[in-house]
């Protein structure tokens, strides 16, 4: 994505949007961990293969001049955010096998325990959604494709005529016999 960030715009911690959470976690920061970064990784190809939003839209309009539009759209992106990271996935499975899914790049970064910067949260996952487009566009470069099947004319199965003859039976209790 060609989405030049400026920290001054993206300017401020991330924090929690949604009510029901605010009233749980209070004023604490919301901690990113390894399940944390693993949830956003799995979020991230889940936007690559079936997009619900349009990511760069949203993040042009961040950082947009206009500061109240800047601003619903960053918690907008912090919603989006901060339910993919609530999201667990224990079993993931890939949509060609689970063997394809360790090969994809994951989300490798450090713990956040007193909270991070908008800018350095939302840098870390523009960094890796690339990392995806690049892994994404070399594997379909890996993949070899199929050479047309030369389709060889089907010839019918010859089938032998039997003949069936019945002949009249007068009694039939000489042939169980």
């Amino acid at each position: 994505m060609n989405t030049m960030l400026d920290p001054k715009v993206l300017s401020g911690k991330f924090v929690i949007v949604d009510s029901k959470l605010k009233s749980r976690y209070g004023k604490q920061p919301f901690l990113f961990g390894d399940r944390q970064w693993s949830n956003i990784s799995n979020w991230v190809e889940d936007q690559l293969h079936e997009p619900s939003f349009d990511m760069e839209l949203l993040m042009t309009r961040m950082t947009h001049k206009d500061c109240d539009i800047r601003w619903k759209n960053q918690r907008i992106w912090m919603g989006y955010v901060l339910s993919a990271a609530r999201t667990d996935k224990m079993v993931v499975f890939g949509r060609k096998g689970e063997t394809e899914m360790c090969k994809a790049p994951k989300l490798r970064a450090r713990a956040y325990k007193q909270g991070i910067d908008l800018y350095e949260l939302t840098k870390i996952i523009i960094d890796h959604r690339d990392k995806m487009v690049e892994w994404m566009k070399e594997k379909r470069k890996a993949v070899p494709r199929p050479k047309e099947l030369i389709e060889a004319p089907v010839q019918e199965p010859i089938k032998a005529e039997v003949e069936i003859v019945l002949e009249e039976v007068e009694n039939w209790e000489d042939l169980c016999e």
